[in-house]
C-alpha cells in the first residue's frame, strides 16, 4: 500500500511540475512584464545562437534553421544547434511551434529585452 501511495505522490509531483512549466511558458509569451527570475541565465554559446536567431528574425521576419545556425557557428552537426535551441526554449527566450519549419520565435534577446518591442519600433 505504501508503494502505491509513493508512486501516486511522485506522479502528482511530476504533473504539478509540468503544469508549472506550462504556466511559466505561457506567461513568458504573453506577459508584458516578466520577472528577472523567470529568465534563466545563458551560456556564451547560447547567447551567440540567440543573437543569430534574433538578428535573422528582425532582418528577414523568419528564423534560421538548425542547419543554418550550425553552419554559422562552425559546427559540423545540426544536432548541436538543436540542443542549444532546446535549451533556449526551456529557458524561455525562444518559443518553438511544434512540427513546423523555421518556427522559432524569439521572445527576448540576451539582455532580457522583449524582441517584439524592437519590431514594433521600426
Amino acid at each position: 500500500m505504501l508503494g502505491y501511495l509513493v508512486r501516486q505522490r511522485l506522479q502528482a509531483k511530476q504533473s504539478m511540475e509540468e503544469a508549472d512549466a506550462a504556466i511559466r511558458a505561457y506567461k513568458l509569451r504573453v506577459s508584458e512584464e516578466v520577472p528577472d527570475k523567470w529568465l534563466l541565465g545563458l551560456t556564451p554559446c547560447q547567447s551567440q545562437v540567440l543573437a543569430l536567431i534574433v538578428d535573422s528574425y528582425l532582418k528577414t521576419g523568419v528564423s534560421p534553421t538548425s542547419r543554418e545556425i550550425a553552419d554559422e557557428m562552425g559546427w559540423a552537426s545540426g544536432t548541436s544547434a538543436v540542443n542549444v535551441i532546446s535549451a533556449l526554449v526551456k529557458k524561455g527566450y525562444v518559443h518553438k511551434v511544434s512540427k513546423q519549419w523555421r518556427s522559432l520565435i524569439p521572445l527576448f534577446d540576451s539582455s532580457r529585452e522583449r524582441v517584439a518591442n524592437k519590431t514594433s519600433k521600426k
